[in-house]
């Protein structure tokens, strides 16, 4: 038996299955590789994250052998699952909700056009947003 080995980080693992999937970089691109597990495999899978690091020998998909590594000094930084959030986005959703609010509380709902306080709300957050954003430290 001739058994290759690949390092890589574990994105989905599912114990119960005995299942592993495993994504590796290999200088230029990045791969995805599922593997089973063998049952004798099953203490050292229990210990394993979404996240971690592993040595992974395996005939095919079936892994036989499982190893704590160190993150591949080449890995792509920034690369993967990874989604920077929109700070912007979510100061402008809390500012609606909050405007929102202050309008409920300020004026009767039965005397007020849906379309003139939706436009209080916007021209308000458009008014602010920069002001809090700098305030957050984001408009330095």
């Amino acid at each position: 038996m001739n058994l290759e080995e690949i390092i890589g980080k574990i994105t989905t693992i599912d114990p119960v299955k005995g299942t592993l999937v495993v994504d590796s970089w290999d200088g230029k691109y990045m791969s995805t590789h599922p593997f089973h597990i063998m049952p004798e495999l099953d203490v050292v899978l229990r210990k394993q994250k979404p996240g971690y690091f592993v040595q992974i020998s395996h005939d095919g998909e079936l892994a036989r052998g499982i190893k704590f590594a160190n993150k591949p000094a080449d890995w792509p930084q920034g690369k993967g699952n990874f989604k920077p959030r929109n700070e912007r986005l979510i100061v402008v959703q809390v500012l609606v909700k909050a405007y929102t609010d202050l309008v409920l509380m300020s004026f009767n709902p039965e005397n007020m056009d849906f379309d003139i306080a939706r436009k209080l709300v916007l021209d308000a957050v458009e008014q602010d947003i920069d002001r809090v954003m700098k305030i957050g430290g984001e408009g330095k």
